[in-house]
């Protein structure tokens, strides 16, 4: 059996910009502590993630019953959610995708007693985020049971300490991750606009491309580029269909230094991401959150300078809002950019201190 001393959890590796952001952010900062081969690495199967980290243990599913760890780390993101519906599918297919994995599965539940995938000694919340979770969720439940018994315990935000303060959870409250990364705000390039979306198949939702293409049609289009976080392959189709500008994440042709390049020239942005939004204020470039979830909402209300989209406006408003007040805006993301850059920091050290 391989042992690691931290294996970091997450939904890394999926072509899904936030989540590799942050697993680069706390693999870096484990590696003031740890020599690379004593950290393990539990995301996706995609094979981008061993050429990123070749001397890290990148965990296949099909191997997790034969990996062991001293501290499982949940590096960061929102990983403890239920919106409702049914899982079934989902399993089946990642089944069918991982037939190793199934038959671990099937024989650990016959022959070891429902062992759990990974043997480890101590648990790691990391500025992790809680919900939204349904009424009576039993994936509440058992998360909000399993931090009552971790070592460690620190979440990005008031929401998610709500959740919290339901059970007894030694909790930490700090901020993403992401923003102890040193980031350059960077040139901008006059007059381009970033529009930040998704694709969403939880809940109905307002802050679709299919909804906003109207309303984004009243901007000059020759200005504005669409960018993509993850594979969201319907959003890319309407795009190209419409012939408009993308500039997608692609882990496979890029580095996370060279995307985010590219994002600090943008004048403004508009993001239903939620790293959009964390990476707009390290970038310094104003930004207006798209509420297509709950975190959006509540990292407009935590972090000062960042504007949540009122649906009774218009992307025009809110244009002319920012081109108008640009320098106390911009001064207004610095100030939060550094407070919340030594916050996150603070945290990070305090969980190294734990290990």
């Amino acid at each position: 059996m391989k042992k690691y001393k931290c294996l970091i959890r997450g939904a890394y590796g999926a072509y899904n910009f936030g989540d590799d952001a942050l697993l680069d952010v706390i693999y870096t900062k484990l590696l003031t502590r740890f020599e690379p081969a004593e950290i393990g690495i539990w995301g996706s199967s995609e094979s981008y993630i061993p050429n990123w980290y070749p001397q890290a243990g990148v965990i296949s599913k099909k191997d997790l019953y034969k990996v062991s760890c001293e501290n499982l780390i949940y590096g960061g993101g929102t990983q403890f959610y239920d919106f409702g519906k049914p899982r079934n599918k989902k399993q089946i297919l990642g089944f069918l995708k991982s037939p190793g994995y199934a038959f671990n599965k099937i024989q650990n539940k016959l022959f070891n007693s429902g062992k759990k995938p990974v043997e480890y000694n101590n648990e790691i919340y990391m500025a992790v985020g809680l919900g939204p979770f349904k009424e009576g969720s039993k994936i509440k439940e058992d998360t909000l049971r399993r931090m009552e018994r971790a070592k460690f315990v620190a979440l990005r935000d008031e929401k998610s300490i709500a959740y919290a303060a339901t059970r007894e959870v030694d909790i930490i409250q700090t901020v993403d991750l992401c923003l102890s990364k040193e980031v350059d705000e960077g040139a901008k390039d006059s007059g381009r606009i970033a529009v930040i979306l998704r694709d969403w198949a939880h809940t109905d939702s307002d802050y679709t491309i299919e909804h906003l293409y109207a309303q984004l049609s009243q901007l000059d289009l020759t200005r504005v580029d669409f960018v993509t976080f993850g594979k969201d392959s319907q959003l890319k189709e309407f795009i190209k269909d419409k012939g408009l500008s993308l500039y997608e994440w692609d882990p496979s042709s890029m580095t996370l230094d060279t995307f985010l390049k590219k994002l600090g020239r943008y004048e403004m942005i508009f993001s239903s991401r939620y790293h959009g939004v964390i990476y707009s204020v390290l970038l310094g470039v104003p930004v207006v959150a798209l509420p297509i979830e709950p975190k959006l909402i509540q990292a407009s209300k935590e972090l000062d300078g960042v504007l949540l989209f009122d649906p009774n406006k218009r992307f025009t408003d809110y244009v002319d809002l920012i081109t108008d007040n640009y320098e106390n805006i911009v001064s207004t993301l610095l100030e939060t950019k550094k407070s919340k850059n030594q916050e996150s920091n603070k945290t990070i050290n305090l969980m190294l201190e734990s290990l």
